[in-house]
């Protein structure tokens, strides 16, 4: 009995790459294709993987050919109609009894053959995560209307990984294609999203399912959000699971970790856990580290943001601790803007470590320089921050009118930093600028102890 894994995907970065070889290592006896959604793309794959693996091209326009009916394809179409790549591959491959599908942002911690085998000899058509959510709850249930009975409960589940026999394929395809049928005649405008068609398709058809959780030791990392690392993950104490989503450290990590609240970085359960901190630990970035030491959860609780930076001190590489060159003197009452205080501004710009977020950035214009008080009269030497290039356009200028331009340190992500030593005897001195416009500084440092 032929049996096959899709690893689905849209593009190739080195985390894709690296999910699907743990993929590869992970199926048995199945044939393992990468299923690639071409809509409105390119291929991006590799030569090495176009010449070594099984490719299966899944653009949307072979589904509307035969029929399909689909939602969001101005966003590829495929991560709303989740189950299209595999109904295409059922259509054209039929020779395949039994198929598991991955995501291309699941890491695979589990046998997958092993699973399909057990399916193949309890007679299982389905294996999924089940989800049970209140229709009024959930966010795609206007697209059930005209399909569904919305008045009663809509089944739900996450099919990020998921395992199917040919009855159910066939099953799922076959609803799919009355649900198109369906919307021509009735000029229906709304689409069920792939995942409840495919949950709502076991009741049905009365497919034998089986949760995935009865196959796995746990499904603690396994949910919508947030993404993870490969680096976070320890391979050898994870155990039998599937952790969703993983992901390269960009745009989606940063937006899944610090936009999102549930399940995130910045998650009041993850901070008050500990979960934050052991993640910023393995994780070892400096902006990652510097995003949750100012999140809401954290920055206003002393107790949680000094273990997060001590733990800090002792695994930030040499680049980032000579940058910062040591723990900050300045208070937010020595910081005047014009002349004027403005606590509220300034006390995000001198706290332990510099802030990536634009939106509290420490505006410094030509006629309105920061004051920088020193009651004790002591100097240090002055570490700044900008998202922009400055070294050439803002200064410390000195009481006696003496000006230090500051010099680039170096750069981390996108934020540029700069320094200048100011010597003691000062009560006073400014950050001014020539810019016309102005420059916005993401933070404001004294140092006087080196790390």
């Amino acid at each position: 009995m032929k049996t096959a894994v899709l690893f689905k995907t849209y593009s190739w970065t080195p985390a894709v790459e690296q999910a699907f070889f743990l993929c590869k290592s992970r199926v048995g006896a199945a044939d393992l294709f990468i299923v690639y959604d071409t809509t409105g793309r390119v291929p991006e794959l590799p030569d090495h993987i176009v010449n070594e693996q099984r490719v299966f091209l899944t653009p949307l326009s072979a589904l509307e050919e035969l029929g399909f009916e689909h939602q969001m394809a101005e966003f590829g179409g495929h991560w709303y109609n989740g189950d299209y790549q595999q109904n295409l591959f059922a259509i054209c491959h039929p020779e395949y009894e039994y198929v598991c599908v991955v995501e291309a942002d699941v890491g695979v911690y589990n046998d997958l053959g092993d699973i399909l085998l057990d399916m193949i000899n309890e007679g299982i058509d389905i294996v999924y995560h089940p989800i049970s959510m209140p229709n009024h709850n959930w966010t795609w249930i206007d697209g059930c209307r005209g399909y569904y009975d919305t008045d009663a409960y809509i089944e739900k589940g996450l099919f990020c990984v998921a395992f199917y026999s040919r009855r159910a394929l066939d099953a799922i395809v076959q609803e799919r294609l009355a649900m198109s049928r369906l919307r021509r005649e009735s000029k229906l405008t709304g689409w069920p999203i792939g995942e409840v068609v495919q949950a709502n398709t076991i009741k049905k058809h009365r497919l034998r399912a089986r949760s995935l959780i009865e196959y796995c030791d746990h499904l603690d990392y396994y949910d919508w959000t947030p993404a993870f690392l490969f680096e976070e993950i320890d391979e050898k104490t994870i155990g039998r699971t599937f952790v969703h989503s993983v992901s390269d450290l960009d745009a989606k990590f940063f937006h899944k970790n610090f936009l999102v609240e549930y399940g995130s970085l910045i998650s009041e359960r993850s901070v008050k856990s500990g979960l934050t901190r052991e993640r910023l630990c393995r994780i070892r970035n400096f902006e990652v580290l510097c995003r949750a030491f100012h999140s809401g959860h954290v920055q206003w609780h002393e107790s949680r943001w000094q273990p997060i930076l001590d733990d800090a001190l002792l695994w930030l590489p040499d680049q980032e601790k000579q940058i910062l060159h040591g723990p900050n003197a300045l208070t937010h009452q020595q910081v005047l803007i014009g002349g004027n205080p403005d606590q509220e501004l300034t006390w995000h710009v001198v706290r332990a470590l510099p802030h990536f977020v634009r939106d509290y950035g420490l505006w410094v214009l030509p006629l309105a320089p920061i004051w920088i008080m020193l009651p004790d009269r002591c100097g240090g030497t002055v570490i700044v921050s900008s998202f922009a290039d400055i070294e050439h356009s803002c200064c410390l200028r000195l009481e006696d009118g003496r000006e230090i331009w500051l010099e680039l340190r170096g750069r981390v992500a996108e934020l540029y930093f700069y320094g200048a030593d100011v010597p003691d005897g000062f009560g006073r001195f400014d950050v001014v600028t020539t810019e016309e416009e102005g420059v916005q500084l993401q933070f404001l440092s004294l140092v006087r102890e080196t790390f």
